[in-house]
């Protein structure tokens, strides 16, 4: 994904996160290919429902690694603010053209080529209407491309959470990371409909503005939290533990009101539920605590790099691939068991969509606008 790190002060720690966070994210997509099309009590869709569970926090980290470098001052890390700034130039201003700009073009073309193969892939090529199903297809734009007007609404608000991420010291960073959390877990509550006196707890939970707090920009503030204060041997070793109760429970609570409905349920799969927020934020600290500071090779240095440097691009076309796949039967996750054929197909998407992106990422108007 777009960060602003140079090659001196490279974070390898960030940029190993970035690229797990990445195939977390075509894990995700795969896992989740046949998820809504088997039946609910059958093996497959079981471990289709643990791999989903698995990978829950793979945006939320997006989100995560990039309040830590739009927001963070500290460490050598430098923004574009600071840089025009420094220049005398409008900071904001020059913020716009360097990285809103770019999203809105990425946008752009994204869904306009998603739109075009949708309609040589489904036939409509043909179609006396396929103007109109042209247009329709781009402006409704490709279920993953959801997370850029989203990024670009963090961006448009970096320079208000700059502001109050530089006044505010770590207890009231500590107050909003917490409060994000507390309605995060209330959020996840209102998803169970069947709990005991539901509609009494839903009345009351609803009377709070829990959905002015379960917002992103809170996601870009924890970032920055956890990347600028370091937590004790014991609180890291709570959130590994809640993280990893997190997939279960994600996992268990999908699976039991699926069965009981018999239809494929997402109760906590939302990237705003604490589930999400726990395995997220484990993740976080562990590769922050795991890397930071540890001394790589040139080459191997030079390696991650490149490799965090193509995330960006394979978020944007792992799906093509993914579209290819399964529009020629090349290889499905239903093929064989899916204990093994997720993660094979996942390897398979991901490492093509890397192989297509890395010269692509040689072209500098490429490289600069659209990926």
């Amino acid at each position: 994904m777009p960060h602003g790190s140079t090659e001196k002060n490279r974070d390898m720690a960030f940029d190993l996160l970035r690229i797990t966070a990445c195939f977390m994210v075509v894990f995700l997509h795969v896992s989740a290919g046949n998820w809504y099309g088997i039946d609910v009590t059958s093996f497959r869709w079981k471990v289709f429902n643990f791999y989903d569970s698995l990978v829950r926090g793979s945006v939320p980290l997006f989100v995560m690694i990039s309040g830590a470098f739009l927001l963070g001052r500290e460490r050598g890390i430098s923004t574009d603010l600071q840089a025009a700034e420094t220049a005398g130039r409008s900071g904001i201003k020059e913020f716009y053209k360097t990285k809103v700009l770019r999203l809105v073009v990425v946008y752009i073309f994204w869904s306009v080529l998603y739109a075009l193969l949708t309609c040589l892939f489904s036939g409509e090529a043909a179609s006396p209407e396929f103007l109109k199903l042209f247009i329709q297809n781009a402006i409704n734009s490709r279920y993953h491309l959801w997370y850029i007007p989203m990024l670009i609404g963090l961006y448009i608000l970096t320079p208000l959470l700059r502001a109050f991420c530089r006044g505010a010291d770590k207890q009231v960073l500590q107050y909003a990371v917490g409060l994000f959390a507390a309605a995060l877990f209330l959020n996840s509550v209102l998803q169970f409909t069947d709990l005991p006196y539901y509609e009494w707890i839903g009345k009351l939970l609803n009377k709070f503005p829990i959905d002015l707090i379960c917002k992103f920009p809170f996601y870009f503030i924890t970032g920055y939290y956890f990347y600028r204060y370091d937590v004790s041997g014991r609180v890291r070793r709570l959130f590994y533990v809640l993280g990893a109760a997190s997939v279960l429970v994600c996992a268990a609570a999908s699976n039991i009101v699926s069965v009981r409905t018999g239809e494929a349920s997402d109760t906590l799969y939302g990237f705003l539920q604490i589930t999400s927020f726990l395995e997220a934020v484990a993740l976080f600290i562990f590769f922050k605590n795991a890397f930071r500071g540890r001394r790589f090779s040139v080459k191997a240095a030079a390696v991650i790099a490149e490799l965090s440097g193509c995330t960006f691009g394979i978020y944007l076309m792992h799906d093509l691939v993914m579209s290819v796949f399964r529009e020629f039967k090349v290889i499905s996750t239903l093929d064989f068991n899916p204990v093994l054929s997720v993660p094979a197909v996942s390897v398979c998407v991901f490492a093509l969509t890397l192989a297509a992106v890395f010269p692509l990422r040689r072209i500098k108007v490429v490289s600069r606008w659209l990926m």
